[in-house]
């Protein structure tokens, strides 16, 4: 008959859980105190209130599922995982308890599930403990939910999993305990590293490049996916008069836990064929599999070359002029040195010894590293592959958003000559490269220079009443904008270029870009509202001035919600719809002074729930008047609010001062 083979060893499981317990304890105890004990104190601050339904909804139900979608849950329940792994294969770290635990009569397929199971289930226990003790706490206030403590204990759960599969193999690829950690906190932020170096590489030197936050490839570190896929929501529905009432909180981040935990499975499955072929004397060896030696050597090059390298650039970049050969240059040289640093630091580390610098068939690795950081800053100087002169064709755009650092709504352009005119700004910031880059130096420097500008403000006899030209803040305005371009295209997709621009007086791109957000087009979507603005919904109207009183020494009068909805309908969307109200002024010259009012109107709206399940909206209308908004003013003006333009109301504050 034959004999069966056992995956599992009772007292090699149970010593292991005996011998560890302070990692367990501390990890349950640290729990105990931020969840249970927090709902339960918590439970009877609420019950205390004059109207407690709402602040007992949120403990019972907000709570348990805020302590499973905080930011810090991630990096804790890893760090459990982390100690926990150290502790059960810390035998595979000397020499003697390696041998020890080899001599046993144990198959190593048996001793890796016992020590695994060792480790993974005291994580799990400890959650379960929390969670009973919680659903006790809340038992004890009379006020028990269950479903969001379970939702708490299944996506930690979930994260234990994940986090202790990622640390139970990378406990394989090393003989060093002090590697262990370092290694683990290294896969879990790996893919979040490379985007971020990467993105912030393309965008210093890629012009146009425009880097969307939270890119795809961050999802492959497990700590910033879990933190950016793990949601708590509160739910609203309307009652019988039409207003919102809270009444639960719902989870949003299954898909991603289940999936993390899942890659912990196979890496834990990875993890058990590793120990088996794991050879005992590689006890204190920084990489433990033979094969993985290089590929460590050359991964810690390049992080060494993006990384380290980036960093060393970005501290001396300043004392070179942006845009340059020369810029290109020294991020390739600091490359250089960070890859060297990596590419020898791993030497050592394998072979153990400072003696990693003879020999002239090392050098072929490092140089090879060299070879492609000088391939990667040559190909964003050169236009990274035809991205900085890209754009769509023009039957292939179905409209073009144009957003600029000010603030407010893109500029959304759908019509034929919007969007010509959208993309000839484009095409003219593209050939333009090498100025506004030289611009930008200036500006970064303190100083234009004069190329920049093309053409002199002139300033009238009666501006210089306080002064001069020389005194004038507008006779040679300084203006710097960012400025983003989305495509939207006809079959679905889209293209976005992001420019940083600076100019003295009459620089012509910008001019440019402020006229095509000053059509009527572009002034319309960039103050539009997300929702009507109705006598209901309004909540809080004013005019506001920065400079000077308005009314009886007043910087703000506030407005009634029929003012408002009177003022709106009647004189701000007439007056938008001739483009004498909500233009924007991107250079602050003698004309802006004088045309624009330092004047402006807020309307803040909230929109009533009316069907159940809805989501409550909230919106602030923004606007800043002009010399051309004839009905707006007048209708101040009858309301006993005088507004002056930008030019006056300076000069009035020099005045009083």
């Amino acid at each position: 008959m034959r004999s069966r083979t056992s995956l599992f060893n009772a007292t090699l499981f149970k010593k292991t859980i005996v011998r560890f317990w302070p990692v367990w304890f501390l990890y349950a105890f640290v729990w105990l105190l931020a969840f249970p004990a927090g709902i339960g104190g918590a439970l009877v601050r609420s019950l205390r209130m004059e109207d407690p339904a709402a602040a007992v909804l949120y403990v019972i139900a907000g709570r348990p599922l805020d302590a499973a979608t905080f930011a810090w849950v991630p990096v804790f329940v890893f760090g459990a995982c982390c100690v926990a792994a150290m502790a059960v294969f810390s035998h595979l770290y000397s020499s003697r308890a390696a041998a020890a635990y080899g001599a046993l009569p144990i198959r190593r397929e048996a001793a890796f599930c016992s020590l695994a199971l060792a480790g993974l289930l005291p994580l799990l226990a400890a959650n379960v403990l929390v969670a009973a003790a919680a659903l006790a706490a809340e038992a004890l206030c009379g006020e028990l939910l269950l479903w969001p403590i379970m939702t708490w204990l299944g996506a930690v759960s979930l994260e234990c999993v994940a986090f202790f599969g990622i640390c139970a193999f990378c406990a394989q690829l090393t003989g060093n305990l002090v590697v262990l950690p370092l290694l683990a906190a290294a896969v879990n932020v790996a893919a979040w590293f490379a985007e971020g170096v990467v993105t912030g590489l393309l965008t210093t030197f890629v012009y146009g490049y425009s880097h969307e936050g939270g890119g795809v490839v961050s999802l492959l570190s497990p700590i910033t996916g879990l933190r950016r896929s793990l949601v708590s929501l509160p739910v609203y529905e309307a009652d019988a008069d039409g207003l919102s009432r809270l009444t639960g909180y719902e989870f949003q981040g299954w898909t991603a836990a289940l999936a993390y935990a899942a890659a912990g499975l196979v890496l834990l499955v990875l993890a058990l064929l590793l120990y088996r072929r794991r050879r005992l004397e590689t006890a204190g060896d920084a990489v433990a599999v033979a094969w993985l030696k290089p590929i460590f050597k050359y991964l810690l090059s390049v992080a060494g070359a993006f990384g380290l390298g980036y960093l060393l650039f970005g501290i001396v970049s300043s004392t070179v002029r942006y845009g340059t050969a020369a810029y290109a240059a020294q991020l390739a040289i600091f490359m250089c040195v960070g890859a060297f640093i990596g590419y020898f630091a791993a030497e050592m580390l394998i072979k153990k010894s400072f003696q990693v610098f003879s020999g002239a068939r090392r050098y072929i690795g490092f140089a090879a590293v060299c070879l492609c950081s000088a391939l990667f800053v040559v190909a964003c100087e050169t236009g990274f592959f035809g991205y900085e002169t890209r754009i769509p064709a023009r039957g292939e755009v179905a409209a073009v958003s144009v957003d600029t650092s000010y603030g407010g709504n893109p500029a959304r352009f759908t019509s034929g000559g919007g969007i010509d005119q959208a993309m000839e700004l484009h095409s003219a910031l593209i050939a333009n490269q090498d100025g506004h880059e030289r611009d930008m130096n200036d500006y970064n420097a303190g100083a234009l220079s004069p190329s920049s500008a093309t053409a002199t403000t002139q300033v009238s006899a009666s501006d210089l009443a306080y002064g001069g030209a020389e005194d004038d803040p507008w006779a040679d305005p300084l203006s710097r904008v960012g400025v983003r371009f989305e495509y939207e295209l006809t079959d679905g997709g889209k293209l976005v270029r992001y420019y940083d621009l600076a100019g003295r007086g009459e620089s012509r791109d910008i001019r440019a870009l402020e006229e095509l957000l000053n059509t009527l087009e572009g002034i319309g979507t960039r103050n539009a509202t997300d929702f009507p603005v109705t006598l209901e919904n309004i909540t809080y109207a004013s005019v506001n001035s920065g400079y000077y009183p308005l009314n009886d020494g007043n910087y703000s009068v506030e407005l009634t919600a029929w003012d408002a909805h009177e003022l709106y309908y009647d004189c701000i969307l007439p007056d938008m719809a001739e483009g004498a109200i909500g233009a924007v002024g991107l250079i602050e010259d003698e004309k802006y002074s004088r045309r624009q009012y330092d004047c402006s109107i807020y309307i803040d709206c909230y929109e009533r729930l009316r069907t159940p399940g809805a989501e409550e909206r909230f919106q602030s209308f923004y606007i800043d008047l002009s010399r051309d908004s004839t009905r707006t003013l007048n209708w101040l003006h009858e309301h006993g609010i005088y507004p002056m333009s930008v030019r006056r109301a300076y000069e009035a504050a020099q005045a009083e001062n």
